[in-house]
């Protein structure tokens, strides 16, 4: 344990730099607290054993003044630490300003999940929430207006030069939060300086360039990559594949809830049937390992893991691709293997890219 406290308080020095250990404040290590839940592993008694650990250095040992106050923290963490309704971790606000508004955030992340938005959606537009306050340092909902949000996008586009999208990301999130955590309509924005969308023509890699591309691919991610080029799966269609969605005998692949939420079907190539199926093989021998060890269950979309409680344990709903290793559900907490992705350390060699695309500079391009 002692080992553990030292590690932490340690961290606080070397992400804060104080100049000096006593001079650091209260604000610093609610900052330093928010900065740590936010991290990918982060789980609720990490950040509470960093509160205590940060508590026994100042209050006890450093005897700070503003020490004897404590918890300095955690009153501004909790609400972020428990969940939303039906589990899962939430979000932890990195400075007062997040945290003085958490339960509009928290309301709209329910709402969210009510809408069944992805995880990357929710985690994309809590992203700009929190940004957005940080921003307008509003102490009141009635400090949280139109004008503020005209600020904020003028802001991305000018000084942090953001793509248009990007800008549109941002405030399609801000609407969400708007209507749904503060229960009030954005309304006019009124003029404020959009981000430019570049004009670029596409470029197209013939075919001989793809075939070098893939040539330097090993592995699943070479077939990944081959799947993609031959189907025209999006990228995120192809990682969430499932095994029953892939018809060998038909030779096609059904995609379900893809862009708009459309289902569609698409070709599966031929010259990738043989090493799927190897692969595939391969897939079943580890989820059958799986079982054995008390585990093997997936992700079940909307109501079918309370439909069907055996599901998520089938063959056919297991993943074409899945994760090397069991991962914890950030929303409902299960262990499970998720879906995995392409490795972009996949290459063999760093310089494969512009080998396989030759020098397009000095043929004067195409």
């Amino acid at each position: 344990m002692e080992r553990w406290y030292e590690r932490s308080c340690a961290q606080f020095i070397r992400v804060w730099k104080p100049r000096r250990l006593r001079e650091a404040t209260a604000k610093d290590v609610t900052q330093f607290l928010g900065l740590l839940a936010q991290q990918p592993d982060a789980e609720g008694w990490k950040v509470r054993q960093a509160d205590h650990a940060l508590r026994i250095l100042f209050e006890e040992m450093l005897k700070s003044p503003w020490a004897s106050q404590w918890p300095v923290g955690l009153p501004e963490l909790e609400g972020w630490m428990e969940g939303p309704e039906g589990g899962g971790k939430m979000p932890v606000p990195a400075n007062a300003a997040q945290a003085r508004f958490a339960e509009q955030v928290n309301k709209m992340i329910r709402t969210m999940r009510c809408l069944h938005y992805s995880y990357r959606t929710e985690e994309t537009y809590v992203g700009w929430a929190q940004r957005f306050l940080t921003f307008a340092r509003a102490e009141t909902l009635e400090g949280l207006n139109g004008a503020k949000v005209r600020s904020f996008l003028e802001r991305l586009a000018v000084r942090d030069k953001v793509s248009a999208s990007t800008q549109n990301q941002a405030l399609n999130a801000l609407v969400m939060f708007f209507r749904e955590g503060l229960s009030k309509e954005l309304g006019e924005l009124g003029e404020f300086a959009p981000a430019k969308r570049p004009k670029r023509m596409p470029l197209v890699l013939t075919r001989e360039e793809v075939r070098r591309v893939l040539n330097c691919m090993n592995g699943v991610e070479r077939l990944m990559a081959r799947l993609l080029y031959g189907s025209g799966l999006r990228l995120m269609e192809c990682v969430r594949l499932r095994v029953q969605d892939v018809d060998m005998e038909r030779r096609q692949i059904t995609v379900r809830d893809g862009k708009g939420g459309k289902d569609r079907v698409t070709m599966l190539p031929e010259e990738v049937v043989s090493e799927l199926v190897t692969h595939l093989d391969g897939v079943k021998r580890q989820h059958e390992e799986d079982l054995r060890l008390g585990q093997g269950e997936v992700y079940l979309p909307d109501a079918l893991a309370r439909k069907y409680p055996n599901a998520s344990k089938q063959w056919a709903w297991q993943y074409v691709f899945p994760a090397d290793r069991l991962s914890v559900d950030p929303r409902s907490g299960r262990v499970r293997r998720h879906h995995g992705g392409l490795d972009r350390n996949s290459h063999a060699d760093p310089r494969c890219r512009e080998r396989a695309m030759g020098s397009r500079a000095a043929e004067g391009g195409r």
